[in-house]
């Protein structure tokens, strides 16, 4: 009788395990979504600051970012473990820190160029499609056709969201040179990244995520410190106490969206993850409704039911 009483508990305790570890992944496969829901929440405190942040913000995000994985790494004890890695990973995460600092720059020199919705849709779309070509090249991964449909209406979401952008550049006559300027800095921005956001996939196959993102902070303290410090310095002194409390909360969400994003690689592919980054703009819109008073035009709307629907649909396939 204990014996049968007890090989039943082990079964129990066997199925309860398997669906444990299953929803664990399900929740961690979602983090990518939280990411995107912080680099939106960021963008509500960059929004309200007057202040030109083009090089301190990086900087300070950075720095935040450095400190809050310092932190983490101690307390878990993971950074006894920080040298013990085969070169090729070294060379990737330096890799995917480069590529992040170089998309931001060239995604400011993008919409300096053409309106900032324009410049978001095409480096969310060529996002998506490098992440397939990279998948399928090195990881032998193709989206099946549920994850493609749904990636495809979210996008069609974010093209609807900015749809004034491209009547308000049509409406300005905006001249064709720069344009085509604005559009190519625009997709070296979403191939950069990509490429970026392959290396972080590649590196963590040995790395943990605390020492992916810390190695992701070092290239905007090695860049932007010494711009800062040589040209730049009055940038940071004319910075006002209101500004402080926003740029700060700020840099703590992109640092929190910056750990979701890598957690969720563990599980995810780069091409799931960067379908579900490119929500981002949805999250935008809705706590600019929420918490700045601001009204969503119809074709946000549309845009919004857009996303959550192809959303709906990548979990569903997955």
């Amino acid at each position: 009788m204990y014996l049968n009483l007890l090989s039943k508990v082990k079964l129990y305790f066997k199925c309860f395990s398997k669906w444990a570890g299953i929803l664990l992944d399900s929740l961690i496969s979602f983090a990518a979504i939280s990411s995107a829901f912080w680099w939106a929440s960021s963008g509500g405190f960059i929004k309200s600051v007057k202040a030109n942040t083009t090089f301190v913000f990086p900087f300070i995000e950075s720095i935040v970012s450095g400190i809050l994985v310092l932190i983490l790494l101690i307390l878990t004890n993971q950074w006894l473990g920080i040298f013990s890695y085969s070169n090729n990973i070294y060379i990737f995460m330096s890799l995917a820190s480069i590529c992040s600092v170089s998309g931001v720059f060239l995604f400011i020199l993008s919409i300096k160029k053409i309106p900032l919705g324009i410049a978001y849709t095409i480096c969310a779309s060529v996002q998506v499609l490098t992440a397939v070509f990279l998948d399928f090249a090195f990881n032998s991964l193709l989206p099946n056709s549920g994850v493609f449909l749904g990636g495809m209406i979210i996008l069609l979401g974010i093209l609807s969201i900015n749809f004034f952008a491209f009547k308000t550049m049509k409406d300005k006559k905006v001249s064709f040179y720069l344009y085509i300027i604005g559009i190519f800095f625009s997709f070296v921005a979403g191939v950069v990244w990509s490429v970026g956001n392959f290396s972080n996939d590649r590196a963590l196959i040995e790395a943990n995520v605390l020492v992916g993102a810390m190695f992701r902070s070092f290239a905007p303290l090695l860049i932007f410190g010494p711009l800062l410090s040589l040209k730049f310095r009055n940038h940071i002194v004319i910075i006002s106490r209101k500004d402080w409390s926003k740029i700060l909360p700020g840099a703590l969400c992109i640092s929190i969206a910056m750990l979701s994003w890598l957690v969720s690689l563990n599980v995810n592919s780069v091409t799931l993850n960067s379908i579900f980054i490119s929500m981002s703009p949805m999250f935008a819109i809705l706590i600019g409704f929420i918490f700045f008073k601001e009204k969503i035009k119809l074709n946000e709307l549309l845009g919004i039911f857009l996303c959550l629907s192809g959303t709906l649909m990548v979990i569903i396939s997955k």
